[in-house]
């Protein structure tokens, strides 16, 4: 619950899920239930929405009374915000994602009451991956490859990206969802064929099955890697060749039929989402005119174009429509001051704009 006035309002750049980093401003600047601590995109905590991550927000919500608000960068797990209730938050709306952490939704204008009487805030998030179109999954967090030729399978929380393109030129991307659904597939499976070897092997499948999802992947993946260590190999070998067939029937009714097979998480560092849409400029240009096109403070991730030649930077062409349209706030719009993160710098750009990263600005 926010209090009826808030202190001080404080503005951060890029955090990229850095938990030492966050606490560190936290702490240094003594924050309380009084306090409204703005994040100019890259957030980053809500990106790889494991069990880990859940965990953090939890303390953080639990130790830190004070109220967390951030426009999603480019860089932020778009789906799993999204699917956080709608809520209202000073005059606006928000994600909520835990009782006083928001997710600012793009286009509002929050007015903000504090002891020096109330601020008015825009808020507009988004800006493009510069990763687009040559590392969409540097974040994947699971890998599972079927290789009939050479009777492998590896299951590897490492980067999959680069080792994905070696092995299958046309992977299945699927979403976390679907791939518990499959790795729970799989692990039956697996247990029919290898019923004899299990037992010396893992232990009891069943037991690994009845523990949350994260937990059940990291199970699985010890096993797996287990099937096809020296000790076992040529054992395991022959008691897998009815799950590889079984496996290719039913990758094929998934609509994918070839000799070399891989299934990645879709997990990466970008989604479309992250750039806004129609809906969202529209939102915002309505919010501003309720408003007079009048309000204290401007909290985006990117910068206007004008603004980005200024910085000395050309702007990212995927950005072009976002960073126009902000060009268009910035004209239209009267306002005190205009924050924003994404450069990973801090400076001022003229009298009326600031990047922020690591220094913390009280307005």
């Amino acid at each position: 619950m926010t209090p009826m006035l808030f202190q001080r309002i404080l503005v951060v750049g890029d955090l990229h899920g850095d938990c030492d980093k966050l606490c560190r401003i936290l702490q240094s600047h003594h924050l309380t239930k009084e306090d409204l601590l703005l994040v100019a995109g890259d957030f980053g905590f809500v990106m790889r929405n494991t069990y880990r991550e859940d965990q953090f927000l939890d303390y953080l919500t639990r130790e830190w009374e004070c109220t967390i608000l951030f426009v999603p960068g480019n860089h932020e797990h778009y789906p799993a915000i999204a699917s956080y209730p709608l809520a209202a938050f000073c005059g606006g709306r928000v994600r909520e994602i835990r009782k006083n952490l928001y997710a600012a939704v793009s286009g509002e204008v929050y007015t903000v009451p504090t002891s020096a009487g109330e601020k008015r805030i825009f808020a507009f998030g988004g800006a493009a991956s510069t990763d687009r179109g040559i590392n969409p999954m540097r974040y994947a967090t699971r890998f599972l490859a079927i290789d009939t030729e050479k009777r492998t399978m590896l299951l590897t929380r490492r980067d999959a990206y680069d080792y994905q393109k070696r092995i299958a030129p046309y992977p299945i991307e699927i979403r976390r969802e679907a791939c518990y659904r499959l790795i729970e597939t799989i692990g039956k499976s697996l247990s029919k064929h290898l019923s004899a070897l299990l037992p010396r092997i893992y232990g009891s499948l069943s037991a690994v099955l009845a523990q949350d999802q994260d937990a059940v992947r990291q199970s699985l993946a010890k096993m797996i890697a287990a099937t096809v260590g020296e000790a076992y190999r040529k054992e395991v070998r022959t008691a897998l060749h009815g799950f590889y067939d079984e496996m290719q029937v039913y990758l094929a009714d998934c609509g994918y039929d070839s000799p070399r097979l891989a299934l990645v998480l879709e997990e990466g560092t970008w989604f479309k989402e992250e750039l806004p849409t129609a809906r969202d400029f529209q939102n915002a240009t309505e919010n501003l005119k309720k408003h007079g096109n009048t309000v204290d403070y401007i909290i985006t991730h990117t910068l206007p174009r004008e603004m980005i030649f200024r910085y000395g930077r050309t702007p990212y062409p995927d950005d072009a429509e976002l960073c126009g349209f902000l060009e268009w706030v910035m004209y239209e719009t009267k306002f005190t001051h205009h924050y924003c993160g994404h450069f990973h710098d801090d400076c001022a750009i003229g009298d009326k704009h600031t990047i922020v990263y690591d220094k913390v600005h009280i307005l």
